[in-house]
């Protein structure tokens, strides 16, 4: 070869390298979780967890009947996650590590869709450099900082929740739609609202990809509407039959006369996964920052802006109004209880979408999809877009470190419950058992040889 051809050559292989590299660091984050949870999982039955035991004990005595899978928790109806965690209990004795095991295979499910969705959007705006989206949604995703879910069996809910709304926003929003994509998209909001409350949300939240529809299928976005609310309106009437509000929670009404601490709870919810410190101010930017992108987005690629935005403007609008959700039943307990580990699996969607519409202008094609831009308004868009991408991806990692000393401080506080719950003799430690619920699940769990009590545990 020449000496020219060898330095195209090596060009090439340098660029093929570098476009490769962002599949390689996509799987380091979920490693270094799936290393984390066997590393600090504990075999025992934490808070929420219990309530399943009388379910359990129905089950191993025949008597375990249809309705006791809608019945409520909290305010929530897991139908779907509650059959679930009886069957691996059933099969395992009851080892918590299948069901957090199951907690990392539905995550995973999650950055799958997410996965295939950014891979759409590259190819719609034909961005440079938007691959590194990948592994920074990764970190999001599998990040330690929701280390209470990755910790609790009970949190299946919550994971379930999540992947049918991220599943069922991905159909809707194709340009393209298929016969078969909103009847699945219902199947997956029934799937989402009958796991975990905020699933009601779904069929708000998803609502502008349903009737965003080209204007020669007009007629069809008008019957998509129509057969869309006629089943959210089923959803929520079998949701709210014979429902009641937890009694030691607080009053659903104190937004009315607190609107401004109810803003103040949905900020501080959407900003706690890149900074507990200053969640409000985050919570602020990051909905700034979507509003932003979104726009100068739809101004330079007004052909592909629909299925473009669509799927990142209805996880944000989900994890808004699941924010707010959460706001109406919990603000009573101060708005620093936002910032609790479990709510981060759902405000992450605001900051998902964010990191991919950054990444998307940041390296978008200079007139691209053949619209005209003045060169210097591009480069200043795509300056901002990088800037506020390395101040996320700084923020997102800190927040992963942050949260790794907290799986050896939950280890060892269980560990402790776990010993005196062997030694003890009908009763559970308080430190992993809910103050309002009556002792009894323990000799119930030592006459089934279940979770710390069954056979050949090791």
């Amino acid at each position: 070869m020449t000496p020219e051809q060898l330095t195209i050559a090596g060009r090439f292989a340098r660029a093929a390298s570098l476009r490769g590299l962002p599949l390689l660091l996509a799987p380091i984050p979920f490693i270094c979780l799936v290393s984390l949870v066997v590393k600090y999982r504990v075999d025992v039955p934490y808070w929420d967890q219990w309530l399943l035991v009388p379910y359990l004990q129905r089950a191993y005595e025949g008597h375990l009947a249809p309705r006791d899978f809608l019945t409520l928790h909290a305010e929530h109806r897991p139908v779907f996650p509650r059959p679930i965690m009886l069957l691996l209990a059933r099969a395992t004795g009851w080892s918590i590590s299948y069901e957090l095991a199951l907690n990392l295979l539905l995550a995973l499910g999650i950055f799958a869709v997410l996965a295939w969705q950014i891979g759409i959007s590259r190819r719609l705006v034909g961005a440079r450099g938007s691959n590194w989206a990948l592994p920074v949604a990764s970190l999001v995703v599998f990040s330690p900082n929701q280390w209470e879910n990755w910790l609790w069996g009970w949190q299946i809910a919550l994971f379930l929740n999540l992947l049918a709304v991220v599943a069922g926003v991905a159909l809707l929003a194709r340009a393209v739609r298929r016969w078969w994509y909103l009847p699945a998209a219902m199947v997956l909001g029934i799937v989402a609202s009958f796991s975990f409350a905020c699933g009601l949300i779904y069929w708000v939240a998803a609502l502008p990809a349903v009737v965003a529809r080209p204007p020669e299928e007009r007629h069809s976005a008008r019957r998509s509407l129509v057969a869309w609310l006629l089943v959210a309106a089923a959803v929520l009437a079998v949701y709210l039959y014979h429902y009641h509000t937890p009694s030691s929670h607080p009053s659903v009404r104190l937004f009315l006369t607190r609107p401004h601490e109810l803003a103040a709870y949905v900020l501080a919810y959407l900003g706690s996964p890149v900074s507990a410190r200053y969640s409000l101010y985050a919570g602020l930017a990051g909905l700034a920052a979507l509003l932003a992108t979104a726009w100068r987005l739809r101004r330079m690629q007004p052909a592909e802006s629909r299925p473009l935005l669509l799927p990142y403007v209805c996880l944000s609008l989900y994890a808004v109004l699941a924010g707010a959700m959460t706001g109406v039943g919990r603000m009573g307990f101060g708005v620093p209880q936002a910032l609790s580990p479990r709510y981060i699996t759902i405000s992450n969607l605001l900051w998902i979408s964010d990191l991919v519409l950054l990444s998307l202008l940041a390296g978008r094609h200079a007139h691209a999809a053949g619209v005209p831009e003045p060169d210097r308004g591009l480069r200043r868009a795509k300056a901002a877009s990088a800037a506020g991408l390395a101040v996320i991806v700084l923020c997102s990692l800190e927040s992963a470190l942050q949260g790794v000393p907290f799986f050896a401080a939950e280890y060892h506080k269980r560990i402790l419950a776990r010993q005196e719950l062997c030694t003890a003799r009908d009763v559970a430690p308080r430190s992993i058992y809910p103050p309002q619920q009556q002792q009894g699940e323990v000799a119930v769990l030592r006459r089934l040889h279940l979770s710390v009590f069954r056979k050949g545990r090791r």
